[in-house]
């Protein structure tokens, strides 16, 4: 009797024992199972929600991971939830200078790998060293992974071009300037300055070099962001920038893969198509690209441009599995991270949602969309629920979130404790790349024309029809010198003019006794056409002051001028340049062979 009594003891004892993994089973046959990369998972939100993603699961695993440097990065993926895993893939915008109370909630439902800083992200009244400690903060309140936090600070843009010496930021010529010179020890300088510009106030990202080919003159997008039109010196100049920004730390994002120089078309507006074999390609487009993977570029932002005799469809390269699995991953070997172009462009036919399933599926790392705040979540949800429906496979998911992850350690991005924000003197930095940015600014100006209309005699009048205020500023005025607000004020004072030029008497015939000089970043058209009338009308020669694309001198808009001093950008110290080369204290180069201009007017 007692040895049947102790095994029913026994029975009952291992019954309770056992009730937790019945009790286990019996649920599991009542759910379904969990998505394998939803270590803790949540039920998708409706597209736009913006219920709070819970902040208990985000703080437990902050406290239960340090993360620096040294960290296992196959420990910290382990230990994200499927929407941290989500963030990493997605780098979004802030529409101001300061971070609101929806900003910040909806950072936290995001948890994005990465953020864009755009013009209006700047402004006198705030510091966008502040404003990228706020993005840090309130990103890493919610996921242990900090951001990339980046910029498209290319050069020689200054509407374009966010940061300026204002926030401590040197803003440079363009690239194709730094072609016309074609010395990559400046390239070089200017990137290893530039990057240490940028790490100074929290940006650890540039969205540059641009490593396009500019081979199509007609190209509205690219033309002097681009190094020049050879690709050899495309490659050169690409490859120093390259070590020199990464040699400071922030990461070189080349753009854009595999080439967008030979379009007439703008991926802005429209889907551009690009008829190529893939030799063709290899033989112009993709060798910068390729020589800059070589030598480590880290990052390659993809074009929103299809190649369809390569790749049998339209879809854009940003969503073609061919360029970035099976030629990007599969045959060139890359191993660094990749971007797509902004979402918000014309070029892609769908919605961000949409295509940033399409992107990561067709094997893409980081979806760009500075779309709004909305589009941000409506991205992550989308994600989510293709993650967990299975259409976005783990193993996809796990490869690019463990790339970006190498990245960040590799520029010690997880390591927060060793950023560098703020720690040097930003007034310091932008003095020591002064002489390089006044060097490059002023030997890479182009003039093409008669000397005489560059630096007339004294008795000449010279009249300037400038609209910029910088450049206005830096030009010195002789006692018959006549500056207007651009063109249309000048057009306003025509029977003025007629009798100014009637009465003015030069001691030589062939001296004018006026030169009009033209400045434009883009020509209205309508504008310079009414300007070549005047000049029939009245007798004087127009030299055209240009900072934008030199390529909007074209054979059919040769004739409209006499002569053509060009900057290769609308940065200060190339108007600077100019206001020099017109005083007669630079002289401007004659022209550069390997950036392809039309520049026929006779000396």
């Amino acid at each position: 009797m007692r040895s049947k009594r102790g095994v029913v003891y026994l029975i009952i004892i291992c019954g309770c024992f056992s009730l937790i993994p019945i009790i286990s089973m019996q649920n599991k046959h009542q759910h379904p199972r969990k998505h394998p990369l939803a270590r803790t998972s949540h039920k998708p939100r409706p597209t736009g929600s913006s219920t709070s993603h819970t902040s208990s699961q985000s703080s437990s695993i902050l406290n239960k991971l340090v993360v620096n440097s040294s960290t296992s990065l196959t420990e910290l993926y382990s230990s994200l939830s499927l929407r941290q895993k989500i963030g990493q893939l997605l780098m979004m915008s802030v529409p101001g200078p300061d971070l609101t109370e929806e900003d910040k909630q909806v950072l936290g439902q995001v948890m994005p790998g990465g953020i864009i800083l755009c013009p209006y992200n700047v402004d006198a009244q705030h510091s966008v060293v502040q404003l990228t400690q706020k993005l840090q903060r309130t990103t890493t309140s919610h996921t242990p992974i900090p951001l990339f936090i980046s910029i498209d600070q290319e050069g020689g843009r200054f509407l374009r071009d966010p940061l300026s010496e204002n926030q401590h930021v040197t803003r440079f010529p363009s690239q194709m300037a730094f072609g016309v010179i074609n010395k990559p020890e400046y390239a070089y300088q200017w990137g290893l300055h530039l990057g240490k510009q940028l790490r100074n106030v929290g940006v650890n990202m540039n969205l540059s070099p641009v490593l396009d080919v500019n081979n199509n003159p007609n190209n509205p997008i690219i033309n002097m962001r681009s190094f020049g039109s050879n690709p050899r010196l495309v490659q050169q100049l690409g490859d120093a920038y390259v070590k020199g920004l990464q040699d400071a730390n922030c990461i070189a994002v080349g753009k854009h893969f595999p080439g967008h120089g030979d379009t007439a078309q703008d991926s802005h507006t429209v889907l551009p198509t690009i008829n190529h074999t893939m030799a063709k390609l290899e033989e112009v487009e993709m060798k910068p690209f390729r020589s800059a993977i070589k030598a480590g570029l880290a990052a390659l932002m993809c074009a929103h441009i299809a190649y369809p005799v390569i790749s049998h469809d339209y879809k854009p390269a940003t969503l073609s599995h061919f360029f970035l699995t099976e030629l990007l991953r599969n045959s060139m070997k890359f191993e660094g991270i990749t971007l797509t172009d902004d979402m918000k462009m014309d070029a892609i036919k769908m919605t961000p949602a949409e295509g940033a399933v399409a992107s990561i599926k067709a094997g893409g790392d980081i979806v760009l969309s500075t779309v709004s705040l909305r589009a941000a979540q409506q991205m992550a949800n989308a994600l989510e629920r293709a993650a967990l429906s299975g259409e976005l496979p783990e193993d996809r998911i796990r490869q690019s979130v463990m790339r970006i992850l190498r990245i960040k350690q590799r520029f010690g991005i997880l390591d927060a404790k060793a950023d560098p924000t703020a720690k040097l003197d930003g007034t310091t930095l932008v003095e020591e790349a002064k002489q390089l940015n006044e060097l490059v600014s002023s030997q890479s100006l182009i003039y093409s024309g008669k000397q005489m209309l560059l630096n007339p005699p004294a008795e000449t009048i010279r009249i300037f029809l400038i609209g910029n205020e910088l450049l206005r500023g830096y030009i010195k005025l002789d006692n018959n010198d006549m500056m207007f607000h651009g063109a249309r004020s000048f057009f306003a004072r025509a029977s003025d003019m007629a009798t100014l030029i009637k009465d003015t008497k030069p001691k030589t015939e062939s001296v004018p006794p006026v030169v009009v000089y033209h400045y434009s970043y883009f020509y209205t058209w309508e504008i310079v056409q009414q300007l070549r009338e005047k000049s029939k009308q009245l007798g004087f020669p127009i030299v055209t002051l240009l900072s934008g694309s030199p390529y909007q001198i074209n054979e059919y808009s040769v004739p409209y001028w006499d002569a053509a001093l060009i900057s290769f950008g609308n940065n200060p110290r190339s108007l600077i340049a100019i206001a020099g080369a017109l005083k007669g204290d630079i002289k401007p180069r004659k022209g550069a062979a390997h950036i392809n201009l039309n520049l026929p007017y006779s000396a």
